[in-house]
């Protein structure tokens, strides 16, 4: 029985442990070192790397987002509360999604938080592209030492529904073996929004690709952006899986020859897959408690206390004394002092 409560908790503890190793982590804040996505193609424009956008005119939405994932989901600086979003400047005011700056003001970036004051934003940065009607940016960042299933996770913003998509696909280090697991084009409003996908690259090391695409015949100003990109180890947390069978996607400006990988991988860099795609739901900015923050505790500190309550446990069933004790039984005064009879404190006299 100690040997399965044993088991139980060390499975426990690697579970955690796997779920919580990061591959990669961009947030850009500080640059893009070293998290650089790199265009492919000549033609392809560097991703800007943007922090403030200041609003001129707050009753019309903003073509881009007016700050990144960070000034949103951090506390503010002046209160320590979160953004309360969506909240409005004045009465002809679109809903606002960000930290905002108005030009008309000399105010720093602000919210709106649950007490109704206005505070100041930690500012942060994420990159975007302004990609024109019909075209298809692509860009890709390398991921090493990874292992098994892992979560890619991000916040994207595209400017308006309908009018683009970003896909997603990884390679071998050589850009041989091509896997499309993810694609996202859902703006239910004007903001950041968070998605996440299950995959298993079955490879150490990979090129991950953005695919950055605007539609046909879509007219106007569009941006996409990206922010707080992450691969951790094990499957997403909110798995909602379908099975499907993915298209063959061809690499810019690569050689499309037959080669092996360092894995013994024979493949084609056009290839056509049965894989399993998870699709999360967008969800809105968060205004409660951090589920990251707590589980994280809660995993940190209770998984040392319940290992070192049941290694108490262990060490008593140890040292106890045992329950079969014996007394001496009968006349004891004998001549011969190693012939004492003796019977169980426990038996029927």
């Amino acid at each position: 029985m100690t040997k399965l409560i044993f088991i139980f908790i060390w499975k426990l503890f690697l579970i955690s442990v796997i779920q919580s190793q990061k591959f990669l982590e961009c947030k850009f804040d500080d640059g893009e070192r070293p998290c650089r996505l790199n265009p492919v193609g000549l033609s392809t424009p560097e991703l800007t790397l943007t922090s403030t956008i200041t609003l001129d005119n707050p009753s019309i939405d903003p073509i881009m987002p007016l700050s990144d994932v960070t000034s949103i989901i951090t506390p503010t600086m002046g209160n320590n509360l979160l953004c309360q979003l969506p909240y409005k400047l004045d009465g002809n005011s679109k809903d606002i999604y960000f930290c905002s700056k108005l030009e008309s003001s000399s105010n720093v970036s602000s919210c709106f938080t649950g007490d109704s004051s206005e505070q100041e934003c930690l500012p942060g940065q994420y990159i975007m592209a302004q990609p024109s009607a019909g075209e298809n940016l692509t860009y890709f960042i390398e991921v090493l030492g990874t292992s098994g299933s892992s979560c890619l996770s991000f916040y994207y913003y595209i400017t308006r529904p309908n009018v683009g998509q970003i896909v997603i696909w990884c390679t071998d280090i050589v850009g041989n073996i091509v896997l499309q697991f993810g694609k996202t084009s859902n703006v239910p409003y004007n903001g950041w929004h968070r998605t996440e996908f299950s995959f298993s690259p079955n490879i150490t090391n990979y090129q991950l690709y953005f695919d950055l695409q605007r539609f046909e015949s879509t007219d106007g100003f569009i941006s996409i952006a990206l922010d707080e990109i992450k691969v951790t180890g094990g499957r997403c947390e909110s798995d909602i899986i379908e099975t499907t069978t993915m298209s063959t996607h061809t690499i810019p400006t690569m050689d499309q020859t037959s080669t092996t990988t360092e894995e013994g991988i024979t493949s084609s860099s056009i290839s056509t897959f049965s894989t399993t795609t998870t699709k999360y739901p967008v969800v809105t900015p968060p205004d409660g408690p951090n589920l990251a923050l707590v589980l994280g505790l809660s995993l940190g500190i209770g998984i040392p206390v319940l290992l070192a309550i049941v290694g108490g446990f262990i060490y008593y069933l140890k040292v106890r004394p045992s329950l079969t004790a014996v007394r001496s039984s009968g006349n004891t005064d004998t001549s011969d002092s190693t012939n004492i009879a003796m019977q169980p404190t426990n038996a029927k006299t």
